[in-house]
């Protein structure tokens, strides 16, 4: 497991004259080392620093109030190699080289980085996956091979055992335990085959559908769909001195004002499908105005397309006072959709 990213190491060193520490007259110069970490600093116990070719080992203390290691080392003057090791117990876990020139009377400042040398967290195991499963029929005749190929890998190349199994009693393989086999049934039904690889205590499975027959029989595979009927979304009728919004403006049907006997109405609905009208390639749409009362359609005109579209009516009212409920049909396929009004004529 890593156990840091890296160290910075903060090296002063030079002639200690001024505080107290004599000069070595052997030309000696004094290296005061500070190092704090990163990241991870935790995981350290302890920091060594050498220097070469001094041949010099001093082993820093560490502060746990300022979370640093430090210590102080004496060095002669001239070019010194020095190299940090930290460690994590008897672990190595991070190194870092630099070089620092002891110069008498002057002070030299180095920062040195001790990079993280432990060795990355292991990776987790992973499952295997199978890419490919392949049968030479998925209808067969009672008694008939169908040969089965599997196709599998485990992404840290650890090897695979395999395993097939069938949800019918009636089947069996020519072998279990290896990646390609053979099966057959001995009786009729839908038999689900599967393949299962596993490396290391993991595994991954795919199956395939294998329907078995009676010799000369077949099987069929059906599909549907639910398709919803012609819906009218809304109408209203109109004439000089009438308005009738009617649905889905207002939960009445009966239009509040009144028509005179004879006065022409127009009407104007839109209607919403669900199955494209006959001009796309659907099924045809048939409008129709009826009403109880005798009045006369003069004509209809619809304006219908792949998911609907406008219609529109001239309704003629009867010559004689009534009550009536004009309806508005719409029919495909035998689905009907109905909207009425209710007009009073007098």
């Amino acid at each position: 497991m890593r156990l840091h990213s890296w160290i910075g190491v903060v090296l002063v060193a030079g002639m200690v004259s001024a505080c107290g520490t004599q000069v070595d007259p052997n030309g000696q110069g004094h290296a005061a080392v500070s190092v704090s970490a990163m990241t991870g600093i935790s995981a350290i116990t302890a920091i060594t620093i050498e220097a070469q070719p001094a041949n010099v080992t001093r082993t820093l203390t560490y502060d746990k109030t300022t979370a640093k290691f430090s210590g102080s080392v004496m060095l002669p003057i001239g070019v010194q190699t020095l190299t940090a090791v930290a460690y994590a117990g008897t672990q190595v876990a991070g190194q870092g080289t630099t070089t620092v020139t002891i110069v008498a009377g002057q002070t030299a400042s180095v920062f040195l980085r001790i990079l993280d040398t432990s060795s990355p967290a292991p990776m987790p195991d992973s499952s295997p996956g199978i890419f490919a499963l392949v049968a030479s029929t998925t209808k067969a005749a009672v008694g008939e091979a169908v040969t089965l190929k599997a196709s599998a890998a485990d992404p840290n190349g650890d090897p695979l055992t395999y395993a097939w199994t069938s949800s019918c009693p009636s089947g069996t393989f020519s072998t279990t335990d290896s990646a390609e086999t053979t099966w057959s049934s001995t009786a009729v039904g839908v038999c689900t085959l599967t393949i299962t690889a596993t490396a290391k205590g993991k595994s991954a499975s795919q199956q395939v559908d294998v329907v078995v027959l009676e010799t000369g029989s077949g099987v069929a595979t059906v599909e549907g769909s639910y398709i919803s009927g012609p819906r009218i979304s809304s109408i209203s009728a109109s004439a000089t001195g009438f308005n009738c919004s009617g649905f889905p403006v207002v939960s009445d049907a009966t239009c509040s004002q009144s028509l005179a006997p004879g006065q022409h109405l127009s009407i104007a609905a839109y209607v919403v499908l669900d199955e494209a009208a006959t001009v796309d390639g659907g099924a045809p749409v048939d409008v129709t105005l009826t009403d109880n009362c005798g009045g006369t359609t003069l004509y209809i005109n619809q304006y219908i397309y792949t998911s609907g579209g406008g219609v529109d009516a001239k309704w003629t009212a009867p010559a004689a006072p009534a009550m009536c409920v004009v309806t508005l049909n719409v029919t495909q396929e035998s689905m009907v959709d109905q909207r009425s009004l209710a007009i009073v004529v007098r």
